[in-house]
């Protein structure tokens, strides 16, 4: 008996290897389309992946940054490839807030297909240095010091949620928006902004070398030391509302339940390698995976977290481009 599932399972595997083969057109390169500049953690996963992707497909992986319009660029390019399995987004802003946040209605998730959720994501809320504010207490005191209050960069959805709730934590804050994490990550370096809400990956890039000062966290698990003795937000005050932040995978509307069950088997079978949760690990970034089935279900939570907690984000121009 042991024997016969043993060749039904090779037997599966044959046919799943076949059927990638056959359904992804060796000819043509699949591009990982990254909808923001390269040098943020996103970039930087999904270069990781991509040789082990491309080994899994049998074909060719590469990293195509195009950033601009808060992601909306990169996103609608991939909407309107060709629904293949070759044009992939890989994002870190969940689309459910986008309508909501600009003048424009973007019907994103009416024409992209969920493909997995690769990871979960932390928040460390830095300070310039030269501010000296080395808690969110001592932030709340500068803000109400500076004549107009502070400057919170703001990156993609979650990072432009996380200055909304300081502010209605602590007031006086003013979220100036920036196309990438690189060059908000040099405005609070260089103190053009006084805060950002930096992920943890790039934290830890930067470390050593930068003018910025770690004050707080939006979750400490997985985190590695000492970031991980850091305060939490929702601990400091109620009134920071916080969605779980992740990366997930896109193919345009139209794209075959067959394929992408096949790429969601593909990229869990990458984040399943020792040698990429390594270097995952190594960037401060908690591996997800899963059903396509556990993205949605995120993406739902998302949408009920918006609902429930800023309902004022549903006045129209909130954030222009």
């Amino acid at each position: 008996m042991a024997l016969i599932r043993c060749i039904l399972f090779l037997v599966c595997l044959l046919v799943i290897n076949v059927l990638q083969a056959q359904s992804i057109n060796p000819d043509k390169s699949i591009t990982i389309v990254v909808p923001y500049p390269a040098g943020g953690t996103l970039d930087r996963l999904a270069r990781i992946i991509a040789p082990e992707l491309g080994a899994q497909l049998f074909n060719s992986v590469i990293v195509e940054n195009r950033p601009g319009g808060n992601g909306s660029i990169g996103v609608e390019h991939v909407i309107r490839s060709r629904p293949d399995g070759k044009t992939i987004l890989l994002t870190n802003s969940p689309l459910n807030a986008n309508q909501m946040l600009f003048d424009e209605k973007q019907e994103f998730q009416d024409k992209l297909q969920p493909v997995i959720q690769l990871t979960n994501n932390k928040f460390i809320l830095v300070v310039n240095s030269d501010t000296n504010v080395k808690s969110i207490f001592e932030l709340k005191q500068y803000a109400k010091t500076r004549k107009g209050g502070i400057n919170c960069a703001g990156v993609a959805t979650y990072s432009y949620l996380l200055c909304h709730s300081l502010d209605r934590a602590i007031g006086n804050v003013v979220v100036v928006p920036y196309k990438g994490i690189a060059p908000a990550t040099i405005a609070v370096m260089s103190g053009e902004v006084d805060v950002f809400f930096m992920e943890a990956g790039n934290l830890q890039v930067i470390e050593g070398v930068s003018r910025v000062r770690a004050i707080a966290i939006s979750s400490a698990k997985d985190l590695k030391l000492p970031y991980r003795a850091l305060p939490l937000l929702s601990q400091w005050s109620p009134r920071f509302k916080l969605i779980d932040p992740y990366y997930a995978v896109f193919v345009p509307n139209g794209t075959s339940t067959e394929m992408i069950l096949m790429l969601n088997q593909a990229f869990n079978s990458v984040l399943s390698k020792p040698s990429i949760g390594k270097r995952l690990r190594e960037n401060d970034i908690t591996i997800a995976g899963g059903s396509v089935q556990v993205l949605e279900d995120s993406m739902s939570r998302e949408a009920a977290t918006i609902e429930r907690d800023y309902p004022e984000l549903k006045r129209p121009g909130r954030l222009s481009r």
